[in-house]
This record gives structure tokens, C-alpha cells and sequence, in this order.
């Protein structure tokens, strides 16, 4: 059983340490040695002490920063009475007392005279787990609190009995863990098998490998297989591969499955499909040179030749190329077509719309 009880273990600390007879002979040796300088301490019932940061935290006090002494540190005020949620109580100031996840009673307030009650119970869940939270932190997660002050120790939280199908069709009203063991899927915790319906038909199950099991549609599901119709069987099932051709732009083939295909700009053929019996024809399109002219070409031909591939199957009919490159004057009275990104690399003279026939560069 799960548990949550870190406040009361602080508390129990607090008060331990600093009443231990051991401590206060090792608090004496470790200050007569007189190093390092003291600094102030506040203590967690507000009080404050001149000590070396070790014996201050030792004490269970916290240390100021170098220099600090009592005489110009605020410690915060006195200690309260510090209830935590199992019902313990520890004399804290009311920020420690909060940061250990306590509630701290009114100022002035001491154990002694404190009664602390708890505020946590033994919270069960459907599948029988237990833990350590206030009726409506359980509510909340769904869980069913027990009496205010009950222990999951001594606490028995019985899972949750629920209708439970078998793929035979029956059902047993079971808990869900005892179903799953049994190989039953479970419904809803709370559910009888006079409220559901157990439609538990068997169906070929077909998986990646082509492989085939007569299992329930969520069986073979959570499986990673494909559920045929209801009532199918692997005796009349033919389970093909998931995987099948896939063709590239570049007439490769590879065997892959279609979601494999597609995110690699392949195009996915049926599954079960072969390499050796599919044709991967290059997909061609029209490439647009710069100086506006027009070749179908395999994309990758497009590009290697300066050129921009238009849409797969398109062909030089279709498209409008638009010149990009126009005449740039270069040094020696030569002329050749760029942008004007690359006129200006070669220290030529950029004639923007104007093709290098007839050439407007002078010699």
C-alpha cells in the first residue's frame, strides 16, 4: 500500500533532535573548537542562538548568512502548535510549519495543550491501490474515503467488481485485474453483466508479418494487427504483408510499408506488392531554364541543370517559364545572362528585361 506521510516524519524529527542527550555533548565539542565564526540561528520555536552554521543546523535551526548575530536578526516570532494531517503535533513557527505541510494553530498555542485531529484517510481506488488524502483530494481522483483518521495499513480496499467479457461470449462479474488475467476484457468498474452486452465474435486477425490469429477486434488491436469482418477465420483469410512496392521519382524501388512510402516522396503500391513485379517509371515535368525556355526532364535532371522542376507529369505546354536571368555587360564587353545577385559578383553592369540578344554591351 502506497502512503504519503512526510509532515509527521519532519515533526517527530524536530523534536527528537534537539532532545537527544548525544547531540547536546556533540554540540558542546563542536563549539569549543571555536571555528568557524558563529552566526545567528534562529530556532524553530523563534528563539535565536550565536552558532556556527554545522551546530545550527544540528539544532534543527536555520543559519544566517556570514556575520549575522541575534542581536540584528528578526527570527520570526514564536512557535505554534503545528498539527499534521495524521493527527501528530510539533512546536514550529508557522512558515516552517507550513512548509513541511503542517497547519499551524493559533499564536500562543502549544502540543501541550493542542489537540491535533487528523484531516487525512485511507483513500481506495477501483483497482484496490490505497493512499493518504483528505476526503476531497479522493473524491477529486476518484477514489472512496474512508473514515477520517483511517490507515491503508490497516485498511482492505477491495477492487471494484465489474462486468467481464470472455470471447465465448460469457461474462463473469469479476475485478478488473482478475479479468485481464483471465483473458476477459473488463467494462466499467461498477457495471453488472445484466447492464453490457458481451459481443465477443471472433475475427481474423491479420498482423505485419502476415501471420493470422482468430482473436476479439480489441484483442487483435491492442496487439498491432488488422481485425477482418466478424465471424471471419484465419482458415478463410489470406494475410498479405503490410508492406509493399514503393516507387521513387528516380525509378528506385523499395519495399516499405505506405506511411514509410509516402514520408520518404515515394508512391506507396498495394501491400504485398514486389519490387520485382512493379515498374518504377522516372516521373518526368517541365523544367523552366532562366532564360525562360523548356525541357521535360526527371526532376533531379531539372536541377542539376540549373533549371526549377514544375509539378510531377507537367510538360512544357502547360507551364508559363518566366525569364529570371537577363543581360549583365561584363568588363571585356561580353554579355551573359544572370540575375542581378550574380551581375553584381562579377562586377558587371545589370541590364534588368533585357536579353543579351541583340547585346546591349559596348566593347
Amino acid at each position: 500500500m502506497r502512503s504519503g506521510r512526510g509532515g509527521s516524519f519532519v515533526g517527530a524529527l524536530l523534536i527528537a533532535i534537539s532532545s537527544t542527550t548525544a547531540f547536546g555533548q556533540l554540540r558542546e565539542s563542536l563549539r569549543d573548537r571555536g571555528t568557524p565564526a558563529p552566526v545567528a540561528c534562529c530556532h524553530t520555536d523563534g528563539s535565536c542562538e550565536d552558532l556556527t552554521p554545522l551546530l545550527c543546523l544540528l539544532s534543527g535551526g536555520r543559519p544566517g548568512d556570514e556575520g549575522t548575530s541575534c542581536a540584528a536578526v528578526n527570527c520570526g516570532g514564536p512557535a505554534v502548535a503545528c498539527c499534521f494531517p495524521d493527527g501528530l503535533c510539533a512546536n514550529l513557527q508557522p512558515d516552517v510549519c507550513l512548509s513541511v505541510v503542517g497547519r499551524p494553530q493559533r499564536a500562543g498555542s502549544t502540543c501541550a495543550a493542542t489537540i491535533c485531529r487528523p484531516t487525512e484517510a485511507a483513500c481506495c481506488f477501483a483497482d484496490g491501490a490505497c493512499v493518504h488524502l483528505p476526503p476531497v483530494s479522493c473524491y477529486n481522483v476518484g477514489g472512496r474515503p474512508n473514515i477520517i483518521g483511517s490507515s491503508c495499513e490497516t485498511t482492505t480496499c477491495d477492487a471494484v467488481p465489474a462486468a467481464c467479457c470472455f470471447v465465448d461470449g460469457t461474462c463473469s462479474l469479476i475485478s478488473p485485474v482478475q479479468c485481464l488475467t483471465q483473458g476477459g476484457r473488463p467494462h466499467e468498474p461498477g457495471t453488472t453483466c445484466d447492464t453490457v452486452v458481451c459481443d465477443e465474435t471472433l475475427a481474423a486477425c491479420c498482423f505485419p508479418d502476415a501471420t493470422c490469429d482468430d482473436l476479439i477486434s480489441v484483442v487483435c488491436l491492442s496487439q498491432g494487427g488488422r481485425p477482418s469482418e466478424p465471424g471471419t477465420s484465419c482458415k478463410t483469410v489470406t494475410c498479405v504483408p503490410d508492406i509493399g512496392a514503393c516507387c521513387f521519382e528516380d525509378g528506385t524501388c523499395e519495399a516499405l510499408k505506405p506511411f514509410q512510402c509516402f514520408s520518404q516522396g515515394g508512391r506507396p503500391f498495394a501491400p504485398g506488392t514486389q519490387c520485382a513485379t512493379i515498374e518504377c517509371e522516372p516521373a518526368t515535368a517541365a523544367c523552366c531554364f532562366p532564360d525562360a525556355t523548356c525541357q521535360v526532364l526527371k526532376p533531379r535532371d531539372c536541377r542539376e541543370a540549373g533549371g526549377e522542376a514544375q509539378a510531377p507529369g507537367s510538360t512544357c505546354k502547360t507551364p508559363t517559364c518566366v525569364r529570371t536571368a537577363f543581360a549583365c555587360c561584363l568588363r571585356d564587353g561580353t554579355c551573359q545572362e544572370t540575375n542581378s545577385r550574380e551581375c553584381r559578383r562579377l562586377n558587371g553592369e545589370f541590364h534588368g528585361e533585357v536579353p543579351c540578344e541583340p547585346t546591349p554591351c559596348t566593347p
